[in-house]
């Protein structure tokens, strides 16, 4: 990342969403990450399960956990995209890019199986969010401050509930929506960015 430390995070004054339910549930969050600096994210005590490496083994990792692990928060990270991205540039009319999201793609489907295909599937009431870090306008790195750059997609799936309009979302709406969706209660203290996409 541009000019940026993990080191700089304050996660006694802000702590990560898998601290969160951990602190309200006891249960730690599951975690599989592409890119090993993902795993500063979270605190050492909130996670119950750590896993690194490439996408595929990423998909493999998280699918096993999905499929059994009563953990009530799982977070997988996909790391192609962005390095296909900043190896040869972040555009819809790059060959290596566009096939790079085509294997993301293929990689989480058996995760969603996994959800299916658990014992206890049918109590359940799951979310689940898919978002990306940074847009593009066609260069290699994380470009300038502008509208191709800086917009991201941001997806919401549920069981049950509602969602709400997801106009003007940004990657801060995940936490409060996590936290809306396991009926965790937001303190105004937290100074939370972000708006609670679940009722």
């Amino acid at each position: 990342m541009d000019n940026f430390s993990f080191d700089v995070l304050n996660t006694a004054a802000y702590p990560s969403f898998g601290e969160r339910v951990k602190q309200a549930s006891g249960k730690g969050i599951d975690v599989s990450a592409g890119w090993i600096h993902i795993l500063t994210l979270f605190e050492d005590d909130a996670t119950e399960h750590e896993q690194w490496g490439g996408d595929a083994l990423m998909s493999q990792d998280m699918a096993t956990q999905l499929a059994s692990s009563d953990a009530d928060l799982f977070f997988v990270h996909f790391d192609n995209v962005d390095h296909t991205g900043h190896a040869s540039g972040f555009a819809e009319d790059n060959p290596e890019y566009v096939a790079a999201m085509a294997t993301v793609d293929q990689q989480v489907g058996p995760l969603l199986r996994a959800i299916e295909s658990r014992a206890t599937r049918d109590d359940e009431n799951w979310l689940v969010i898919a978002t990306t870090d940074h847009g593009g306008d066609g260069a290699n790195g994380h470009g300038a401050k502008n509208e191709a750059c800086q917009r991201i997609w941001l997806l919401l799936a549920r069981d049950e509930g509602a969602l709400t309009p997801l106009d003007g979302a940004s990657q801060m709406d995940v936490y409060p929506s996590v936290l809306q969706h396991l009926g965790i209660e937001r303190d105004a203290s937290w100074t939370l960015d972000g708006t609670a996409r679940v009722k």
